[in-house]
């Protein structure tokens, strides 16, 4: 392929991350640019799948201070939202907003999409955003950019792509007989259209998983009018945990030492909860003060101990550091006190799909006996699949194939170089393929949230930037900071 005339920057994935890159690259840009964006699913861009929930209960699970799309305005967020109150105050999920509110996931999906505007809006007059609605299904790689393969036959060519596919959908139990998972009263996919259909006739269903995404469906199908028996299985047996006051405490853990381990981590954390003072039972502070230097202690820790960090400690991370907001977690309460809800811990062996209900076979947690849970539908909440050698994906197997990325070391993600280029299969840095978010989990761990996404995105738009040519313009307070003026 030969370069254009104007460089061209394709962003594969127009979610979250996707949207957060190309206003960056709005913002910076001091040259003319295309920015290809590229999202197959309309309804998802600038939102992604968490933030195009229309629901009022679907509360963001971190308070409005720390959710500034932009690194460099830490208020951003929350002088927007109060600028908005009227629209996002809504009782009794949101009666007033501060720094320490949660707002509703739905406005915050708004609010990104009012981020990519404004950007747009203050660009470069020769800086062009290009929405595609398509999907990406695979990828040829030349010495001077790629040519981007399209379901709909198009193709389209750029100097620099950007692989902002976020989350994938949870991966199925393992069960006995995998063709259950043909039956249409199983839902591999939480967030697919097909999930939201047909619960008129159903009378009970079971979730597997108790994260997040659980609580969206128990709060969506209560709320909904939903009367039906709602049962819930966690393998440990691990229930939500909310957000409270916790003193703020100084990082506790020397991450340099040529010991540490998963082991030692995890009894340094114990020691100091059973320690009177700050320390004692202050598990919010302890984990807080780690998140600054996640990236760091992961990549500290040796191979042998973030694979045991996966196997053993990985859930009880996730239920601890994913926290709800208060009035979510006082809800679910309700529900389960009102006789609707009911927690269920051990392990699902087997799917039987009789004609009048499935049969769910558990094998009780800490107990050598197994029961039949009998339900109209079972929904699958386990979290997302980050082994990308297992993904149904078109560009994801594409690009593997081809060696033009490989799996990290621990396969929980695609392998990257610190400044999210790609690295093929030979371990060579790419030149032209980029990534920001979810796929570089196993490579930094936490950064699937948005302080690491937002200063990813800046950063990445900065370097692309400088490689093409199109060096950033100095970051001011410019259109997107929300005055006093506006309030």
């Amino acid at each position: 392929m030969s370069p254009s005339l104007t460089p061209i920057v394709a962003i594969i994935g127009g979610g979250f991350s996707g949207s957060l890159v190309a206003a960056q690259l709005l913002r910076q840009s001091n040259h003319p640019l295309i920015i290809k964006l590229i999202e197959r699913n309309p309804r998802f861009l600038n939102r992604g799948i968490a933030y195009s929930t229309d629901a009022s209960s679907h509360l963001l699970n971190v308070p409005a201070s720390n959710m500034s799309a932009l690194p460099d305005d830490p208020d951003h967020f929350l002088r927007w939202g109060q600028s908005h109150r009227e629209k996002w105050v809504e009782p009794p999920w949101l009666t007033t907003i501060t720094p320490g509110s949660f707002m509703s996931r739905r406005s915050y999906g708004e609010y990104i999409a009012w981020v990519v505007q404004e950007a747009e809006k203050a660009s470069h007059p020769e800086v062009k955003l290009e929405i595609i609605h398509d999907e990406v299904i695979g990828l040829q790689s030349f010495e001077t950019g790629a040519r981007l393969s399209l379901r709909s036959g198009h193709q389209v060519d750029a100097e620099k792509v950007i692989l902002a596919v976020g989350n994938f959908p949870s991966a199925d139990p393992p069960v006995s007989d995998n063709a259950c998972f043909n039956d249409g009263r199983y839902i591999a996919n939480p967030w697919s259209e097909e999930a939201k259909t047909g619960w008129d006739k159903v009378e009970s269903c079971l979730i597997v998983g108790t994260g997040l995404t659980m609580v969206d469906w128990v709060l969506s199908l209560h709320f909904e009018n939903f009367r039906g028996k709602i049962h819930v299985i966690s393998r440990r047996g691990l229930l939500p945990k909310a957000h409270a006051k916790a003193e703020k405490l100084p990082l506790w853990l020397n991450y340099k030492e040529p010991a540490l381990s998963v082991r030692s981590l995890l009894r340094q954390f114990r020691t100091l909860l059973a320690t009177p003072g700050v320390y004692q039972d202050n598990w919010r502070g302890l984990i807080d003060a780690l998140r600054p230097y996640s990236p760091e202690i992961w990549q500290a820790l040796p191979l042998t101990e973030q694979r045991r960090f996966l196997r053993h400690l990985r859930p009880y991370w996730d239920n601890h550091r994913h926290r709800l907001s208060p009035i979510t977690a006082a809800s679910l309460k309700e529900i389960e006190n009102s006789g609707q809800l009911h927690y269920h811990s051990g392990r699902v062996e087997n799917f039987e799909f009789a004609k009048d209900k499935v049969e769910v076979t558990i094998r009780t947690r800490g107990k050598n006996h197994r029961r039949i849970l009998a339900v109209d539908r079972v929904m699958n909440c386990t979290g997302t699949e980050c082994d990308y050698r297992k993904l149904q994906h078109p560009l994801v197997t594409d690009l593997l194939a081809k060696g033009l990325a490989q799996p990290d070391a621990i396969s929980f993600g695609l392998a990257v170089a610190a400044d999210g280029a790609v690295l093929d299969e030979s371990g060579n840095k790419s030149s032209t393929i980029y990534t920001l978010g979810p796929p570089q989990k196993g490579t930094f761990w936490e950064t699937t949230a948005v302080p690491e996404i937002r200063g990813q995105a800046f950063y990445l738009a900065k370097n692309l930037l400088n490689a093409i040519g199109a060096s950033p313009k100095k970051q001011t307070k410019d259109s997107l900071t929300v005055t006093s003026q506006v309030l």
